[in-house]
């Protein structure tokens, strides 16, 4: 009865393991660069004006005490005049952000006659509309990282000394300090994601930055820093229309989480939990214990909502949630900001950035997805890291964009990492995605274990650091030599480290005779996925068996080219019936050979 009881027991933890964890590829999809306006909002930088918030009169409307400002605002029917940087004084040495103010209007008038009728009244020093962009060595026993079939493993990662970034050799000397804060700037973050909050989120706390000065849930501002119960980081995005249904798009609150699946993607490139058993490795998310108990001791991520999805599926941020999250950012602790997203000089964004990194921030931004050579906003800027994307082979990514604004390059094609997948919201995925927003995250990360090994270091010196130790590629991009920045990022070498020649590689990308992987997730109750590889092309069968050593069903029979080759099995039988509960037998017959593994279906 005992054995019994355990047994039961058992299947029911597998059962929730395999739950909590799947698996997803995100086909890319090109975006379009055109840049849109919030129609009934703009943001004014006023010259000189007192108070930190001016409130609504009682029919209605705002009214500044300046006469010129009072008579626009009825005119235009003004609604709400509210701080861009809430808290903002004026400090030298400093950008200062005290004047800037959102306002919104419900006049019928066009949004270019209204920002023209305050940038000529003489107590307005700028008027902006607010634009909408585009989102664009120690080895881990991280489950992608041990070498799955492409596209599931971390090729970017690797340590081959050929076309990666040699992380392990960087782990080596420095896998990320605690101290180190990178802010991701995005939709969201999954933040109690197992590979990200840690396995028992949030009694411990992974690597997501917690502010400690912060009392969850007593509805104080315990740190006096103008937000409440911002405990993890903070959502800005508010007043949002025409959202995706089931994202809060309509009050900025302390909730940053993830609707799309953007934001944690690039957060777990930068800083999931590495060596933890499970998922993914974080360019800079330490080094744990080798069990999924792991505690997070890799850089913290400071997780800042400024983007949504639109009905449309695509993602969005606006530039005065952006300025407002650089703003927080740089007075909160960040030391690296990342930035997977179009951008432009609006809404006080220019002014925000010149302030993070006044503050000492390090901005990491991606080149985008055009494959074209015009430069966005913060592309322009020489004081900002841009990251154009390639693939496994050191190419240009086909949809990169590129230029002598350029400044790096990573890995951007096929990049696994964590998400959340707002159909089917309850477990934890990992999804396969590309674009310069993924070549981004990698660059935040290296940008982080340099601060953590360089403590004393300033924006210019990761910079620098971080451009004068690239591997070279033009010769492998003779088209676009030059405008692929200094070359791929080398982690290794900018921790000071020399990697490793390629004979003397600790980790061959590929094995040199055929190969069967361990399906994944496993235990598993939807479907599993069977990675194999072959060295040469061959005549492949791919048959399941129950414990009995009946046939269930056959995945594959015919011929395959060499390479890497991957099949999903959702657990039914020749017939389509779903087969019980149980262990099975999947086993592979190459010209080569044969090689067999076991899994397990729970229902």
């Amino acid at each position: 009865m005992k054995q019994l009881l355990l047994l039961l027991l058992l299947t029911l933890l597998l059962s929730l393991t395999a739950a909590a964890e799947k698996q997803i590829y995100v086909p890319f999809e090109e975006t379009s660069d055109e840049v849109l306006y919030v129609p009934d909002q703009f943001v004014v930088k006023f010259r000189s004006i007192t108070g930190n918030h001016i409130p609504l009169a009682a029919k209605g409307e705002v009214m500044t005490g300046i006469p010129s400002i009072d008579q626009l605002s009825r005119r235009y029917g003004v609604v709400g005049i509210e701080e861009e940087f809430p808290g903002a004084v004026a400090e030298p040495g400093y950008p200062d952000l005290t004047g800037y103010r959102i306002i919104t209007y419900r006049g019928a008038q066009p949004l270019e006659e209204v920002i023209s009728a305050y940038a000529a009244d003489p107590n307005v020093e700028s008027a902006e509309p607010i634009a909408m962009h585009p989102v664009y060595d120690l080895v881990p026993n991280d489950y992608y990282f041990a070498g799955q079939a492409d596209p599931w493993n971390q090729y970017g990662l690797s340590n081959a000394a050929d076309h990666d970034m040699d992380a392990p050799c960087a782990w080596g000397i420095n896998p990320g300090s605690t101290n180190t804060v990178v802010a991701v700037l995005d939709g969201g973050v999954r933040y109690y994601h197992k590979d990200l909050g840690g396995a028992s989120w949030p009694t411990t706390s992974g690597n997501i930055w917690k502010n400690l000065d912060e009392i969850n849930g007593n509805v104080i501002d315990d740190d006096g820093n103008g937000f409440v119960d911002d405990w993890i980081g903070w959502d800005f995005v508010t007043g949002v229309t025409r959202c995706k249904k089931g994202e809060d798009c309509t009050t900025a609150d302390n909730d940053p989480r993830d609707f799309g699946g953007h934001g944690t993607h690039c957060a777990g490139i930068v800083g999931a939990l590495t060596n933890n058993a499970i998922g993914v490795a974080g360019t800079a998310g330490g080094w744990g214990n080798g069990t999924s108990t792991s505690v997070g001791n890799g850089v913290k991520i400071m997780c800042l909502r400024i983007g949504w999805t639109a009905t449309s599926g695509m993602g969005y941020v606006r530039m005065d949630f952006a300025a407002q999250a650089f703003y927080y950012a740089a007075n909160n602790g960040a030391h690296v900001a990342s930035c997977s997203w179009g951008s432009s000089n609006t809404s006080g964004l220019g002014a925000a950035v010149d302030y993070a990194i006044a503050r000492g921030v390090t901005v990491v931004h991606a080149a985008g997805n055009s494959n074209n050579s015009t430069a966005d906003y913060l592309g322009t800027r020489t004081d900002v890291l841009n990251v154009a994307a390639t693939d496994k082979n050191d190419l240009k990514a086909s949809f990169s964009s590129y230029g002598t604004w350029v400044d790096v390059s990573a890995a951007g094609v096929d990049i696994v990492s964590t998400y959340h997948y707002s159909a089917d919201p309850t477990p934890d995925y990992f999804a396969v995605m590309s674009g310069t927003s993924m070549a981004t995250p990698y660059v935040a990360g290296l940008a982080g274990l340099v601060k953590s090994q360089y403590p004393s270091y300033g924006w210019a010196d990761v910079y620098n650091r971080i451009k004068t130790t690239t591997d070279n590629i033009d010769a492998l991009n003779p088209s676009y030599a030059g405008l692929l920045g200094t070359g791929r990022i080398n982690a290794c070498r900018a921790l000071g480290g020399t990697p490793a020649p390629k004979e003397t590689s600790e980790m061959p990308l590929l094995p040199a005779e055929f190969h069967l992987y361990q399906n994944y997730p496993n235990p598993f109750n939807l479907g599993t996925t069977i990675s194999f590889y072959l060295p040469e092309k061959s005549k492949v069968n791919i048959t399941i068996y129950n414990i009995l050593g009946a046939t269930v069903r056959t995945l594959i029979a015919d011929e395959l080219e060499a390479g890497s080759h991957a099949i999903t099995w959702d657990g039914t039988n020749a017939g389509g019936e779903v087969v019980a509960t149980g262990t099975y037998i999947y086993r592979m017959t190459t010209d080569n050979g044969a090689m067999s593994r076991k899994m397990t279906l729970l229902k």
